[in-house]
C-alpha cells in the first residue's frame, strides 16, 4: 500500500503548480467574459475548493506525513480529527465535483468563444494547457483512495483520479 508516504517537496510543489496553473490560466480567459461572470467564477471555484478541502482524506496530516498535494494540512485545519469513515462525505464531494465541472465548462466556453472571435489567439493555447494540467499524475499521488475502490464509503474523487 502506498499511503502515508512522505513526498519530497519537489513533488508537492509540482502538483501545486499543476493544480493552481489551471486556475491561473482560467482567470486570463474568464476575465474577458465580463466582470459578473468573473465574479461568479471566483465564487463557484472558491466554494468548490472549500468543499473539497473539508471532505478529502486528511490522513497524511494526522500521521505527520507530507501529502502529495499539501492538502492534508489544510484539510486538518478546516476539520476536526475524526474516524476514517468520516473522511468520505459523498454528498459534499459530489457537489464539489459539480462545482469544479461548472468552472471548467466556463473556462472551455471562454477559450472557445475568444478564439472564434479572433480577438485573442492565446485562449486556444490556454484551453489546451488547461486540459494538460487537468490530467492526473498517478505516480505523484498518495494512491490511498484508489486502493479502496471496492470499499463502502470510499472517496469518490480519489477513485476517479487515482487508480491502484
Amino acid at each position: 500500500m502506498e499511503c502515508h508516504r512522505d513526498f519530497p517537496w519537489s513533488k508537492v510543489v509540482y502538483n501545486w503548480a499543476c493544480f493552481t496553473g489551471i486556475q491561473v490560466s482560467a482567470v486570463f480567459i474568464v476575465i474577458h467574459l465580463g466582470f459578473f461572470v468573473f465574479l461568479a467564477y471566483l465564487l463557484v471555484t472558491a466554494a468548490a475548493y472549500l468543499l473539497t478541502a473539508t471532505t478529502i482524506c486528511n490522513r497524511c496530516s494526522y500521521y505527520g506525513r507530507r501529502c502529495a498535494l499539501g492538502l492534508g494540512l489544510a484539510a486538518s485545519l478546516l476539520r476536526r480529527k475524526g474516524a476514517e469513515a468520516e473522511y468520505c462525505g459523498t454528498k459534499p464531494q459530489g457537489l464539489a465535483i459539480l462545482l469544479l465541472a461548472f468552472s471548467i465548462a466556463v473556462q472551455i466556453y471562454g477559450s472557445v468563444r475568444l478564439t472564434l472571435q479572433g480577438a485573442w489567439f492565446w485562449p486556444a493555447v490556454f484551453g489546451l494547457f488547461l486540459l494538460g494540467l487537468a490530467l492526473p499524475h498517478p505516480k505523484l499521488m498518495c494512491r490511498y483512495c484508489g486502493q479502496r475502490i471496492n470499499e463502502k464509503g470510499a472517496c469518490p474523487i480519489g477513485q476517479r483520479l487515482v487508480r491502484p
